[in-house]
């Protein structure tokens, strides 16, 4: 688990920045997932997972400890990465299904990180981004239920480059 510091604009940024260097990413919206059903639906439409969604944590860390099928390259990837925007707003309908969320999270990442058949691991990460505020209201949270957690150091989001190109369709 990652704690990144930083507007939605800036985790949007962070996951295009990882999805440029060869990691799969996907943005997971933290307001659409304050319930444990909410959360198994957003991360099912993310990672776009086949059938019904989950509905019990061990129903979610299958296909979490499998995602070869979002690589749409011949090659690996260098990861997979989750990007939780709004995080702070996760599970707060349902706060004690929070602790099963991050223990899912870090078992499947562990898995993933030791479990390799073939090849070299390919890991999993999860950025929960918010501002300073969410992420004390997080940083509590995790605290509590004993999480282990990184803060994404060493990173500054950046004005993007605007190339304006006049386009061929009529101005009206």
């Amino acid at each position: 688990l990652h704690l990144l510091d930083g507007a939605p604009a800036d985790a949007r940024q962070l996951a295009w920045i990882l999805g440029d260097r060869g990691a799969v990413t996907r943005l997971l919206r933290g307001q659409c997932m304050r319930t444990r059903y909410a959360l198994f639906d957003e991360l099912g439409a993310a990672l776009q997972l086949p059938g019904d969604p989950a509905e019990a944590w061990s129903d979610l860390a299958a296909p979490l400890g499998e995602l070869d099928w979002l690589a749409r390259r011949s090659s690996p990837p260098a990861a997979h990465v989750l990007v939780v925007i709004a995080a702070s707003l996760t599970l707060v309908a349902e706060p004690a299904e929070f602790a099963e969320f991050c223990r899912t999270l870090v078992d499947v990442a562990g898995r993933r990180a030791t479990e390799v058949e073939v090849g070299v691991p390919i890991p999993l990460h999860v950025v929960l981004a918010d501002d300073p505020v969410g992420l004390a209201a997080l940083r509590v949270r995790l605290a509590a239920d004993q999480a282990e957690f990184r803060e994404v150091t060493g990173w500054t989001p950046q004005e993007p480059a605007v190339v304006r190109e006049r386009s061929a369709r009529a101005e009206f």
